[in-house]
């Protein structure tokens, strides 16, 4: 694995700096691929809905437009890295509507969707009570969100 100089992002609600780790490149030897679409073996990528190690807001990565990749060595010593939103905040982002567009809430609800799958996932537990409800739901909302893409990519192939 070999890394490439991070880049630097300011939390859009603190204003402090933080960190997204870059690769240059990597080996992946052992994976395994879920049928939600979530991968193991590869390295850990910043995700796009992120939270700020400082405050612990969480937002879209991609809406953050004040970012450098040339802060010195030096300075960058005393940033923190991006963290991931945990189950609660990915359930809080969405109660709150935190997405803007479809694209956000399609991956809002994917990484949620994702994120409850993982609480079972490799486990002989199930979903039971407000978690499994929960699923439900999201997963109903993500269905529509789901078939207007696949609606666009057949457009587009056209």
């Amino acid at each position: 694995m070999t890394f490439a100089p991070p880049t630097v992002y300011f939390c859009p609600s603190c204003n402090k700096p933080m960190l997204k780790r870059n690769f240059r490149s990597y080996t992946v030897r052992d994976s395994a691929s879920y049928s939600d679409g979530y991968r193991t073996g590869g390295p850990h990528f910043t995700p796009d809905l992120a939270k700020c190690p400082n405050c612990m807001a969480v937002f879209f990565l991609h809406n953050l437009c004040e970012k450098k990749e040339d802060t010195p060595y030096e300075e960058r010593q005393s940033y923190k890295d991006i963290g991931d939103p945990d189950l609660d905040n990915y359930i809080k982002a969405v109660g709150e509507g935190l997405a803007k567009n479809v694209d956000e809430e399609k991956q809002l609800r994917m990484d949620l969707w994702r994120g409850i799958n993982g609480t079972i996932r490799g486990t002989q537990k199930e979903l039971l009570g407000d978690m499994l409800v929960l699923w439900q739901d999201n997963c109903a909302a993500l269905l529509p969100l789901m078939e207007k893409t696949l609606k666009e990519m057949r457009l587009k192939k056209k």
